[in-house]
């Protein structure tokens, strides 16, 4: 479940695209549907995936304006010196 909280745009999204995979198969096996209907139904989950998008991508921390849950601004701290090559973490800057 941490993985909805981290990565909740990515997960809404991969879940209506796969809900709409999940019906597209259960017509290639016989469920019954009009193409109107199957129309109906992929064009209002698209829609529900764009508005999860949306509502959810307000949720995660920007990367150009990253701030903690403080809403203290996160700037980069490098390492070490013996560790140079490894990319800067992020660090709560309280002053």
């Amino acid at each position: 479940m941490r993985f909805i909280k981290d990565r909740p745009v990515l997960f809404w999204g991969s879940l209506t695209t796969l809900v709409e995979a999940v019906i597209g198969l259960l017509l290639v096996f016989g469920l019954d549907l009009e193409p109107e209907q199957v129309g109906g139904i992929m064009l209002f989950l698209a829609a529900l995936g764009t508005m999860f998008v949306f509502i959810m991508q307000g949720l995660v921390t920007p990367t150009n304006n990253p701030k903690d849950d403080a809403g203290n601004m996160l700037t980069p701290a490098t390492i070490g010196n013996d560790e140079a090559d490894l990319p800067p973490i992020l660090t709560s800057d309280t002053s």
